[in-house]
């Protein structure tokens, strides 16, 4: 890479190195359960910006996100819980029946949950509620991050205190592979908003983001992280999605000098975010009313397409 397209930014405790030219960001909330501390927090952005105690208070390391965050535990007999995105437990506890312990990591397609073992690196399907357990296929050696992929219906892992990604098939065929910064913890994620990976170092704050290509994107550190934890990580399947009777608007103003975005009929209170041609995120939160807005200015005129969640709508 030339070092001039390599910058670094400094400002208010975050660290943020990335390519420029790129429309590098972490926007959507990024889930990490912290098992060894027993808790579960939640990064956006660089900032921590939700923190919960585990409910109950046992290791659980691989997590799952739809409508609600689910984890299960880390060793056979060990369980995991069910919280709504703001942490709230539900009650519901998912223990770990299957006879092979050491699970790292865990994923969702929307339907089913995956979880890897980061010695030997099977992994395992599950129905959503972390039960029914059987042997998917195993990657061999030690990779402890697993992230389902929804384009291609595969999954990317990521080694177990090493370097390297691999990307896999449901068959276990190894369709490629890349490397990576060195000494990746279990946290890895595929963001929906970007299409990209996310994964840290073990035992630093340091969030490293990874193109499907293998080009890394960029690194971040979180102040706050705890780095002597493991991590697993994950984020909402699909965005966690607006609804199904959401409805997306978009006006251009001005021969789209100026663009605006307007979301209703969506699932209340939940975090969605605009984009505006693939970039430009605006962040919202959606009102009781399932409505929420975002506006651009300065904008080179002419049509323009807005996004939120899986809605698109040009002008």
């Amino acid at each position: 890479m030339n070092a001039k397209n390599l910058f670094k930014c400094v400002c208010a405790g975050l660290v943020v190195t990335f390519i420029a030219g790129s429309a590098w960001a972490q926007t959507d909330p990024l889930y990490m359960s912290d098992g060894d501390a027993r808790k579960i927090i939640v990064v956006q952005s660089g900032t921590i910006v939700d923190s919960f105690p585990a409910s109950p208070q046992e290791r659980a390391f691989p997590i799952a996100i739809v409508e609600t965050v689910r984890t299960t535990g880390y060793w056979p007999g060990e369980s995991g819980g069910e919280y709504e995105l703001d942490g709230t437990p539900t009650g519901a506890v998912y223990k770990l029946m299957e006879p092979e312990g050491g699970m790292s990591d865990g994923t969702t397609d929307g339907e089913f949950n995956y979880a890897i073992t980061f010695n030997g690196g099977h992994v395992w399907v599950y129905d959503e509620e972390w039960a029914n357990g059987q042997l998917l296929f195993s990657a061999g050696g030690r990779w402890g991050g697993i992230a389902y992929d929804a384009t291609d219906d595969t999954f990317w892992v990521s080694a177990d205190r090493a370097a390297g990604m691999r990307h896999y098939d449901r068959n276990g065929n190894l369709l490629g592979e890349f490397p990576t910064e060195p000494n990746l913890d279990w946290n890895l994620a595929l963001e929906p908003s970007s299409g990209t990976l996310w994964v840290s170092t073990y035992r630093t704050n340091r969030l490293h983001n990874y193109a499907k290509d293998g080009t890394h994107l960029g690194t971040i550190e979180v102040p706050g992280m705890n780095a002597s934890s493991f991590f697993s990580g994950e984020f909402q399947f699909g965005g966690g999605g607006c609804g199904e009777k959401a409805k997306l608007k978009a006006k251009c103003p001005k021969n789209g000098a100026k663009v605006k975005g307007k979301l209703r009929k969506a699932t209340p209170n939940i975090q969605v975010t605009f984009k505006l041609d693939g970039g430009q995120p605006v962040q919202g939160v959606t009102n009781n009313k399932g409505k929420a807005k975002a506006k651009w200015t300065k904008q080179v005129p002419g049509g323009h397409t807005v996004t939120v969640c899986d809605l698109e709508e040009k002008c």
